[in-house]
């Protein structure tokens, strides 16, 4: 779990031992006594931090056969040693989310000749993760025992501490478009120039989608039209976060389902943060506004980027090069240059942007 120390340095810990466990944890236990049907004791009760990760997963060896999502769910203040053994022998898979669909009706008003909108796919979508994760959704509160060392029993309380995905599988889980933010309300023509941005939260979602019930509902279509198409632009689509229905989720902001999701970084090399930061590293090399103090010209003035864009992005692609020629630890070998290619940024990083990569 990520945390900022005194120094201002970015530092990782045992997620119970965080600010988020400390300041969440007491307000879990006066949830659990408020509800009523559980009693809170010390010592006996604990929460425990659940993770969720979805992966894609392939029947075959062919790229085009994924048909289904992984879901796993572990435990994160348990022992590593614990952990990993339940993942390794697949005890964390509690569900497989679909990926490819198709109708037999045309029941749904977006769904027709047999095609759906993504708004009937997320629907789905999130139907499967409420099927597998509801069981442990109805006894968060109420808890349910634990038994250590075969002998001491605890009384164990879930809460969702982290969700872990690629960016798309990500934007599909949390109900947000495709191409902006899944945590902050940043454009996507916005992304490159944005420096903090407000963050998401759940129940703005939800305010968001019963204003847009009710206008459906009353009938206006035009209205309903014009809100529809400020979701949009704003990054959210009419559907919740699929773990929305989490308990706990409402107590603290840290345990907010668009801010419990962390980035997958093995995978998001091409398909999710590495490259909108590659893109905006490209987009922002275009600026003839933003100069730098290490490149100055004859005048001793400050260098634009634009004018330093060609060399750094050279640079950049030269690098690559160099790691996956001559680093014995890069197992895998990747060739991101056009073998044909005439033009002078040839690699990662090309005059139109950013080089595709067919492998993730």
């Amino acid at each position: 779990m990520q945390e900022v120390n005194r120094a201002g340095e970015r530092v990782w810990g045992d997620p119970m031992g965080c600010d988020l466990a400390a300041e969440a944890s007491p307000l879990i236990a006066l949830e659990v006594m408020r509800n009523g049907e559980a009693t809170w004791t010390e010592g006996v009760s604990f929460v425990e931090a659940c993770q969720i990760y979805t992966d894609k997963t392939c029947t075959t060896l062919k790229a085009s056969s994924q048909s289904f999502l992984h879901l796993h769910l572990t435990f994160l203040n348990t022992s590593t040693a614990a952990r990993e053994s339940l993942i390794q022998s697949g005890a964390t898979v509690v569900g497989y989310l679909p990926v490819k669909y198709s109708w037999h009706g045309d029941e749904s008003e977006d769904v027709s000749r047999g095609r759906g909108s993504r708004a009937s796919k997320q629907r789905m979508l999130h139907e499967s993760v409420k099927f597998a994760l509801q069981p442990l959704w109805d006894i968060a509160v109420k808890g349910f025992e634990v038994h250590v060392g075969g002998v001491e029993v605890r009384i164990c309380h879930a809460a969702q501490f982290s969700y872990v995905a690629v960016i798309p599988e990500a934007s599909d889980m949390l109900g947000t478009v495709h191409g902006v933010c899944a945590r902050g309300e940043t454009k996507r023509n916005e992304l490159a120039s944005t420096s903090t941005c407000v963050a998401r939260r759940a129940e703005r979602t939800k305010s968001l989608i019963d204003k847009c019930r009710r206008l459906k509902d009353s009938g206006s279509r035009l209205n309903f039209n014009e809100h529809v198409e400020s979701m949009w632009i704003e990054g959210y689509t009419k559907q919740l976060p699929a773990i929305f229905n989490w308990p706990f989720s409402n107590l603290h902001h840290g345990l907010d389902p668009y801010n419990v999701f962390r980035f997958e970084a093995m995978h998001n090399l091409e398909l999710g943060v590495s490259k909108v930061i590659r893109v905006c590293i490209s987009d922002r090399l275009r600026s003839e506004e933003l100069s730098s103090n290490e490149f100055m010209d004859s005048n001793e003035r400050p260098k634009a980027f634009k004018v330093l864009r060609t060399s750094i992005l050279k640079s950049a692609n030269a690098y690559l090069q160099l790691l996956q020629r001559d680093s014995p630890c890069v197992g895998s070998q990747f060739d991101f240059s056009k073998q044909s290619s005439t033009d002078i940024l040839n690699g990662l990083f090309s005059e139109s942007g950013v080089a595709p990569m067919p492998e993730a």
